[in-house]
């Protein structure tokens, strides 16, 4: 299981989070990994599972947590329009 970070980050305005973020870094994944991911099928997803009752277990969320994923991808570098043809 990967071992989980807690950001330090600060809340946004009127946001108010009783416990802070808890940030799974699962390492580079290939596009068809992360494409399967978000459909909710695939390795990487189950992955992100037993991330989650690995985390539950261990009391870091609740039991009751609702599960959220962002899946967040980097640009090439140097693009600056992301969905050209010329990038």
């Amino acid at each position: 299981m990967a071992s989980p970070k807690a950001s330090t980050t600060e809340n946004s305005p009127g946001e108010a989070l009783s416990h802070p973020p808890v940030i799974v870094d699962l390492g580079s994944k290939t596009r068809s990994k992360i494409n399967k991911l978000k459909k909710g099928e695939g390795p990487l997803y189950d992955a992100v599972c037993e991330t989650v009752v690995g985390l539950q277990s261990d009391g870091i969320v609740g039991k009751d947590a609702q599960v959220v994923v962002v899946v967040v991808e980097k640009l090439p570098d140097g693009a600056v329009f992301p969905n050209v043809p010329w990038n």
